[in-house]
C-alpha cells in the first residue's frame, strides 16, 4: 500500500479546475486509509461445534458503506467489510447513508510570496530554480497542518507562473483554521511602518483592542501598536503584501479623520451641573444648537464625575467652552443654598411623575431642588438658587409636599372585580374628575391623592362595598383537581346547568393554577349559593367513592358491544349496578372504553367486557380485499348478489361492499371487507378473487380523432382527456386511450377497458372531437384584420416597458396588435381578432394617440440629495404616482456633463464659469413630468409632498437604548412602520437629540409615537425605583430550606403572592453559620433580603416571621419502622410519602442506607399531627409486612444478557478442556480449514474487535466495519 493516502472526493463542493495547471506535481495530505485489502475473502462453512452464531450475537448494521458508496454484494447477497474481509449477509433493504457536509476552498500563493519554495539547484542543467515543484518543506508543513486540523489539503504548482495553488477540504471551521495557518507558514511576510500621532492610537485599538483584532482578521495581518508608556508613534504592519496595504490605508484614513476634530474637558463643580443642563435640559440644548459641538455633561446621579467633555470641530469646541465657562462663573457668584426637612413619604409629591414636577418648579423659579434618592433615609431637601428666588421656591415645596393624603379601606378580595367593573368602568366612574390613585392589594384598598378627592372616593367605595355585601355572598369548596373535569361535565354541562338554574358564578381553577388548585369559589345571592354548594358537595362525595378503569377494544367492535338502540350496553349496566361505561366518539376513531363506578362493580364489569371483546376479536376478524371497481359494481347487480350470497353461505363470512361514492384506493380498485373467523375470511377472499377472474370484462375499440387535437388532449398530464372521460362516467384508471406516435398524422386511436365504459368513452370522445372542429371553423369565420395609422413617434409609448400600455389595453380581448419595426419608418399598425373586439381596441388606440398629442412637459425642482427618498425603495413611490395620475416621470442622471455655450459636450471652458455651475446644479435638481396639464400639476404636488424633512426630538440619553431595542429591533420597526429614518446619537456623544427624517406627515405621526414611548419609559423608570425598596430580616440558617420548600415551591408562592424578590445567603455563608462560627462575618448567613414595593416587602417579611414561629414550635419524634417497607411508604419518586406528608402536615425523614439504625424514622411537625402520623405509620407497617414475607420466596427471572451467556457457557462445561465462550461462523474462523479447533478470540484485540469510529493513528480501521482502501 502506498505511504500517501488518496483523498476521498467531496461530492458537495468540488473545486473548479485551474486553467494554469499544466501537468503539475500534486501533493495530497488526507486522512489515513481505512485498513488494507483483505486477501482472504472465503466464506467457509460454519462449525458444527455447538455455540452461539456470530450473526445472532453481532447483527449487521443497516445502511451502506463509507461515504455513501454502494454496499458490496457476494453471490447476490449484501456483505459488510471489517478487519476479517468481506462477510456475506442476507439481502436487506438499505437505509440511506448519512454524509458529512464538507466545504472545499482553494486559493493561490504567487511565486514571489512563497516563503518555503526550493532554492536554485546546481545539479540541474543551467542551475534552474525548482520553484515549479512543491518543496519538501511545504509538504512537511502542510502535512502537519492537515493532521492538526483534520482536513484534506492538496498542493499543486503551475508551470506557467510557479504559483502555488492550495485546495482545502473538510469541516467549514477546520477549513478556515487550516487556511489561516497555511497563510501564516507558507506566505512571505511584508512589513509596513506608519507614523501615526500618539493620541490616535487608542482609536486604532478600540475598546479592549477589539477594533484592532477585527482589522487583523479582515486583512490577515499582524499589527503592532506601541504601548502607552512607550514614546513611539510608529505602528508596524506585517503580513501578505495586499493585506498590509489594505490595513495601512484604513489606519491612515482613520487618523486623517481624527486630525480634523478637537476635544476639551472642563472641570465644573458638581452642584452647578444642573444649571448647565437647565430646566428640561433646555440650556444645554441651546448651547449645542448655537455651537454645533457635542457636549457631554455627567449624569446628576454620578457624584464623583465633575468633568464636562466637549467634542467636535475646533471652532465649535472653543465657542462652547467659552459659553459654559461664563455660565459657571455666573453660578459661582450668585447661587446660594438652603436646606429644609420634609417627611420621606412626601418626597414623591415634590418629584412628580418621572421628576417632571421638579423640572417644572425649576423652570418656574430658577431654583434647583435636590431630593435625596429613594433608597436613602435622609429627609433633607436642599434648594440651590439666587437669594431673592429661594423664598418662592420654599413655598412651592411645602405646597407640593402637603398636597396629598393616603387612606385604606378594608374589603374582601372577591369584591374587587365588582368594584373595578368591566375594563375598570366602575372604579373609573368613582375616580372621575378626582386626582386620586386607587390600589387593590391583598389586605386592603389604598387610596392616595388630594385630601378632598380622597374623602369623596373613600365614601363612594364604602357605599359600593356595603351595597354589594347586602346582595351577594361568596363561599369556597375544596375538591382535588382530578375531580374538576367530572364537576364541569361534558362541554361544561354540569357547571353550566348550575349557573343557569341558580344564577350563580362558579370559579374552578385551571390545570396550571398552582396557588389554590383545589379551591372552588361560588358567588351569588345567599340562597342560590347555598343550593349550589349543597349540590357540589354531593357530587364531590360521590366522586370520592368512584373507581375508573380503561379497556382497549377496536373501535369497529364498539357497535357490537352497544347493540341496536343501546340494548346490550343497557343490560350490562343493569347487571353491574349501573356502572358508567363511556365509549369514544366514532369520529375520533379511538379504541379506549372507560368504566367508572364502585370499585367492586367496576372490576367485575371490566372482567366481563374483556372476555366479550376477546370473543368478538376471534369471531369478527376483518380482512380487506382489493377488487376492480367494475367487478364491485357487478357484485351489486342481481347476478352478482347471487354469487356473493353463495360465497357467504359456503364460508359463513360476511362480505361488506363499499358505499356508493366511497373508494378504498386512489386507483381503479375498491376495498371489500370480509368479516369472519380468520380461516373462513381467507377462504372467502380466495373465492372472491376467483370470481373476479372469471367475470372479467375487457374489450378494445377504435375511435378516429383528428391528429390536430391529439396534443391538446395529452397536454398537462392528459387533463382534458380526464375531464372528457369523467363526463362519460369513467376515468383514465379504468379506461386506457392509446394515441398514435407523434408525426404519423394518423387519426386512429385505441380505447380499452370494460365494455360498457369503452362504449361510453368512445361516444363522448367522438362528440367532443366534432364540437372542437366546429368551434375552430366558427372562430376562423369570426376573425377579421384591420389597419390604422399611428405616428411613429408614439410607437415607443405603446411597446415600452414590455408593452405595459398595450398589455393593459388587450387584457380583456383576443386581439393581436402588430407594430412595424422602428427601422422600417412605417406608421401602419395591424389589428387581428374578433370583429367587435378589433373595433373597440382601435377606438382605444385612437383615444390614447389624441391624448399624446395634447401632452405637456413640466419641471419639478427638488434637490438631488432628496431624489432617492422621493423615489422610494426600488422606485415604489414614483411608480405609484405614475399609475395614479397616468404621467411619465424622468429623474436626472446622478452626474450631468456640463454643456458648452456652443452646444457641444465636453467643452473645456464656458464664457461664464459661475453661470455654468448654476445651470449644471439646476439640471441635476430638475425632475421632468410628462402628461396632461391637470395630471402633471397633481403629480408635481405629490412629488413635492415626498421631500423629506428633519425634526429633532428631545430624548434623555439614558433612554436611547430602550428606543433602539434589542439589536435595533424597535427602532427598525418604527422606521418601517412610518417610512422614516431615525438617527440616534452614539452613547459616547452624550447628546439628548434624536433626529427623525422623512415625509412631513410621516415624521409627525412618528414623533407622536416616540413621545408616547418616552412617556411610558419614564413611568417604568419611576416604577422600578419604587420596586427597589429592600429589607433584611434575620432567620436562623436551619430554617432556610423550609422557607425555600421542595423545588422552591414555598418561596415561589411567597414571591408570587407579594410580588417581591427574596434573596437567600450563599451556601458557604449558611454553612459557616451552621458550623458554629460566632464572628460578624458568619452572621451574614442568617440574613434574608426581601426587595419590592415597600408595602409588599413588609407584608412578606411578616409572613416569613409567622412561618418561622410555626417552625420553632414543631416537635420531632423518632420511631422504628422495618427498613424493608421504607420504599413502599415512599412510593415511586416519593409520590406516596409526599401525599402522606401533605395529608398529616408533617415532615418524614428516612435514614440513609449506611445509617447505624436503618429502621429509625423521624417525624417533624405539630404535636397533634405527629401523633396522628405515627399511629397511621404503625398501622401501615402491619399491612405492608405481609407483602414483604410473601416476596421472599419469589425470585425475579434473570435477563438474557451477553454477560449471562458468557457465564452460562463457562459453567456448563462439566468435563474436558474448558474452551471458554465459542462463537460459530465468526470472521476470524473463516480462514481456518477446519472448524473443530477454534481459538477463543481476544476481546481486547483491535483487529478481532475493531472499535466504532477509531481515530487516525490508532490500531484498526478509521471507519467502523467499512471496506479497506
Amino acid at each position: 500500500m502506498d505511504s500517501m493516502a488518496t483523498t476521498v472526493p467531496d461530492t458537495h463542493n468540488s473545486p473548479p479546475p485551474n486553467p494554469n495547471l499544466n501537468s503539475p506535481e500534486q501533493f495530497t495530505n488526507g486522512p489515513p486509509s481505512n485498513g488494507t485489502d483483505s486477501s482472504n475473502n472465503n466464506n467457509n462453512e460454519l462449525s458444527e461445534n455447538p455455540g452461539k452464531c456470530y450473526d445472532e450475537l453481532f447483527p449487521a448494521l443497516p445502511g451502506s458503506c463509507l461515504d455513501g458508496a454502494p454496499t458490496p454484494t457476494v453471490n447476490g447477497s449484501k456483505s459488510i467489510a471489517g478487519s476479517w474481509g468481506m462477510i456475506a449477509l442476507p439481502a436487506a433493504k438499505s437505509l440511506p447513508a448519512l454524509r458529512a457536509i464538507n466545504k472545499t476552498e482553494f486559493f493561490t500563493i504567487a511565486s514571489e510570496e512563497r516563503r518555503l519554495k526550493d532554492t536554485p539547484s546546481a545539479t540541474k542543467f543551467g542551475g534552474t530554480v525548482d520553484g515549479d515543484q512543491v518543496s519538501n518543506q511545504e509538504k512537511k508543513v502542510v502535512h502537519g497542518i492537515g493532521n492538526k486540523t483534520d482536513t484534506s489539503i492538496e498542493l499543486s504548482v503551475s508551470k506557467m507562473d510557479r504559483g502555488l495553488t492550495v485546495v482545502i477540504n473538510g469541516n467549514p471551521k477546520s477549513v478556515l483554521e487550516a487556511k489561516k495557518q497555511i497563510t501564516k507558514e507558507l506566505v512571505r511576510e511584508a512589513q509596513t511602518d506608519m507614523v501615526i500621532p500618539k493620541e490616535h492610537h487608542r482609536h486604532v485599538l478600540g475598546v479592549k483592542a477589539q477594533k484592532l483584532r477585527t482589522l487583523e482578521q479582515e486583512t490577515g495581518t499582524k499589527i503592532t501598536v506601541p504601548r502607552t508608556e512607550e514614546n513611539s508613534e510608529i505602528i508596524s504592519i506585517k503580513g501578505p503584501k495586499e493585506g498590509t496595504a489594505q490595513a495601512a490605508h484604513r489606519i491612515q484614513a482613520l487618523s486623517d479623520d481624527l486630525a480634523r476634530n478637537d476635544r476639551e474637558e472642563l472641570d465644573v463643580e458638581k452642584k452647578y451641573h444642573v444649571f448647565i443642563y437647565g430646566p428640561n435640559s433646555k440650556t444645554l440644548e441651546s448651547i449645542r444648537q448655537q455651537t454645533g459641538a457635542k457636549i457631554r455633561v455627567p449624569s446628576l446621579t454620578v457624584k464623583e464625575d465633575q468633568k464636562i467633555t466637549i467634542a467636535g470641530e475646533k471652532d465649535a469646541v472653543a465657542k462652547a467652552k467659552e459659553m459654559i465657562a461664563n455660565l459657571y462663573k455666573e453660578c459661582k457668584a450668585n447661587i446660594k443654598d438652603t436646606s429644609i426637612q420634609v417627611p420621606k413619604e412626601q418626597h414623591k409629591y415634590i418629584l412628580g411623575r418621572g421628576g417632571q414636577t421638579l423640572q417644572d418648579m425649576f423652570e418656574k423659579t430658577g431654583v434647583w431642588i435636590e431630593v435625596p434618592p429613594q433608597e436613602s433615609d435622609s429627609q433633607t431637601i436642599t434648594l440651590f438658587g439666587e437669594t431673592n428666588k429661594l423664598g418662592k421656591a420654599l413655598s412651592l415645596v411645602f405646597e407640593k409636599a402637603h398636597s396629598a393624603k393616603k387612606v385604606e379601606v378594608s374589603a374582601p378580595t372577591w369584591l374587587y372585580k365588582h368594584l373595578i367593573g368591566k375594563k375598570g368602568e366602575n372604579i373609573n366612574r368613582i375616580r372621575k374628575n378626582k386626582d386620586t390613585h386607587v390600589e387593590f392589594s391583598d389586605q386592603s384598598i389604598k387610596i392616595e391623592g388630594a385630601s378632598d378627592s380622597v374623602d369623596q372616593v373613600c365614601r363612594q367605595l364604602q357605599e359600593e362595598i356595603d351595597d354589594i355585601m347586602t346582595r351577594l355572598t361568596s363561599v369556597e369548596l375544596h375538591a382535588p383537581p382530578s375531580y374538576h373535569p367530572h364537576i364541569i361535565g361534558k362541554n361544561g354541562a354540569n357547571v353550566n346547568r348550575l349557573k343557569n338554574d341558580l344564577n350563580v358564578k362558579i370559579h374552578i381553577p385551571s390545570a396550571n393554577d398552582e396557588t389554590n388548585p383545589d379551591v372552588i369559589t361560588i358567588e351569588g345571592e345567599p340562597q342560590d349559593v347555598a343550593k349550589a354548594k349543597q349540590e357540589l358537595e354531593e357530587m364531590i362525595d360521590k366522586l370520592r367513592n368512584e373507581h375508573t378503569r380503561e379497556l382497549r377494544c377496536e373501535s369497529r367492535l364498539h357497535g357490537q358491544i352497544i347493540g341496536q338502540g343501546g340494548e346490550k350496553i343497557s343490560e350490562i349496566r343493569k347487571r353491574f349496578n349501573q356502572v358508567n361505561i363511556s365509549f369514544p366518539l366514532a369520529a375520533k376513531n379511538l379504541d379506549m372504553i372507560t368504566i367508572r363506578g364502585d370499585r367492586r362493580d367496576v372490576d367485575e364489569c371490566y372482567a366481563y367486557l374483556a372476555g366479550l371483546v376477546k370473543d368478538l376479536q376471534r369471531t369478527q376478524y376483518k380482512l380487506d380485499v382489493p377488487l376492480f371497481r367494475q367487478f364491485v359494481r357487478f357484485l351489486q347487480s342481481p347476478k352478482g348478489r347471487s354469487i356473493l350470497s353463495s360465497i357467504q353461505q359456503e364460508t359463513g363470512a360476511k362480505v361488506q361492499l363499499p358505499k356508493d361514492g366511497v373508494s378504498g384506493t386512489s386507483g381503479g380498485s375498491e376495498q371489500v371487507s370480509v368479516i369472519a373467523e380468520k380461516d373462513k375470511a381467507e377462504k372467502a377472499r380466495a373465492l372472491l378473487l376467483e370470481q373476479q377472474r372469471k367475470n372479467a370484462d375487457v374489450v378494445e375499440k377504435e375511435v378516429f380523432i383528428s391528429s390536430k387535437l391529439h396534443g391538446t388532449l395529452q397536454r398537462y398530464k392528459r387533463a382534458l382527456l380526464q375531464s372528457i372521460l369523467e363526463e362519460a362516467g369513467c376515468s383514465i384508471s379504468e379506461v386506457d386511450v392509446e394515441f398514435p406516435a407523434p408525426g404519423s398524422n394518423s387519426d386512429r386511436c385505441l380505447i380499452s377497458g370494460p365494455k360498457d365504459m369503452v362504449n361510453r368513452a368512445k361516444a363522448r370522445l367522438e362528440q367532443a372531437a366534432r364540437k372542437e372542429l366546429e368551434a375552430m371553423i366558427t372562430e376562423l369565420e369570426n376573425q377579421t384584420q384591420d389597419k390604422m395609422i399611428i405616428p411613429a413617434k408614439y410607437h415607443k409609448h405603446f411597446i415600452a416597458r414590455r408593452a405595459e400600455v398595450l398589455s393593459h389595453i388587450l387584457e380583456e380581448s383576443d386581439v393581436q396588435v402588430s407594430f412595424p419595426k422602428s427601422s422600417s419608418g412605417s406608421e401602419e399598425v395591424t389589428l387581428k381578432g374578433p370583429k367587435d373586439s378589433v373595433a373597440e381596441v382601435k377606438q382605444r388606440l385612437l383615444e390614447i394617440t389624441k391624448e399624446l398629442d395634447n401632452q405637456i412637459t413640466m419641471n419639478c425642482v427638488i434637490p438631488q440629495a432628496h431624489h432617492r427618498a422621493v423615489m422610494g425603495a426600488k422606485g415604489v413611490h414614483v411608480q405609484g404616482i405614475t399609475r395614479e395620475f397616468g404621467v411619465h416621470i424622468k429623474f436626472p442622471e446622478k452626474q450631468q456633463t456640463p454643456v458648452s455655450a456652443s452646444g457641444e459636450e465636453g467643452s473645456k471652458e464656458l464664457p461664464d464659469g459661475d453661470i455654468s455651475a448654476d445651470v449644471s446644479e439646476a439640471v441635476r435638481n430638475t425632475i421632468v413630468i410628462t402628461g396632461s396639464p391637470d395630471k402633471c400639476r397633481a403629480a408635481k404636488a405629490a412629488l413635492e409632498a415626498l421631500v423629506p424633512v428633519t425634526e429633532e426630538v428631545s430624548v434623555d440619553a439614558k433612554l436611547h437604548r430602550f428606543i433602539i431595542g434589542q439589536k435595533g429591533k424597535d427602532v427598525r420597526e418604527l422606521m418601517d412602520k412610518y417610512e422614516v429614518n431615525i438617527k440616534v446619537p452614539q452613547a459616547t456623544e452624550g447628546l439628548d437629540i434624536v433626529r427623525v427624517t422623512g415625509p412631513a406627515q410621516n415624521v409627525a405621526r412618528c414623533r407622536v409615537e416616540l413621545d408616547e414611548r418616552i412617556k411610558n419609559l419614564l413611568e417604568e423608570e419611576e416604577d422600578r425605583k419604587l420596586r427597589s425598596f429592600s429589607l433584611n430580616i434575620k432567620v436562623p440558617a436551619k430554617h432556610h430550606s423550609k422557607i425555600v420548600g421542595r423545588k422552591g415551591a414555598v418561596v415561589t408562592k411567597l414571591r408570587a403572592d407579594y410580588n417581591v424578590q427574596i434573596q437567600f445567603p450563599a451556601k458557604n455563608e449558611r454553612g459557616a453559620t451552621e458550623g458554629g462560627y460566632d464572628d460578624e462575618a458568619a452572621g451574614g448567613g442568617d440574613v434574608i433580603t426581601v426587595t419590592g414595593y415597600e408595602q409588599n416587602v413588609c407584608a412578606a417579611c411578616d409572613e416569613i416571621h409567622r412561618f418561622v414561629e410555626e417552625l420553632e414550635n414543631m416537635v420531632t419524634r423518632a420511631i422504628k419502622l422495618d427498613h424493608r417497607i421504607h420504599s413502599r411508604i415512599i412510593g415511586q419518586r416519593g409520590r406516596n410519602v409526599r401525599k402522606f406528608m401533605d395529608e398529616f402536615k408533617v415532615e418524614i425523614k428516612f435514614p440513609r442506607p449506611d445509617a447505624e439504625d436503618p429502621d429509625l424514622v423521624e417525624i417533624v411537625g405539630a404535636e397533634d399531627n405527629v401523633e396522628n402520623a405515627v399511629q397511621h405509620l404503625k398501622n401501615l407497617e402491619d399491612e405492608l409486612m405481609e407483602y414483604v414475607t410473601e416476596e421472599k420466596a419469589y425470585q425475579r427471572p434473570q435477563k438474557q444478557t451477553l454477560n449471562n451467556i458468557f457465564q452460562s457457557s463457562s459453567v456448563g462445561d462439566t468435563g474436558g478442556t474448558r474452551q471458554g465462550f465459542v462463537v460459530t461462523g465468526a470472521p476470524w474462523s473463516q480462514s481456518q480449514n477446519s472448524s473443530q479447533n477454534q481459538a477463543v478470540p481476544d476481546s481486547a484485540s483491535q483487529s478481532d474487535f475493531p472499535s466504532f469510529g477509531a481515530k487516525a493513528g490508532q490500531n484498526g480501521s478509521g471507519v467502523a466495519w467499512g471496506p479497506r482502501r
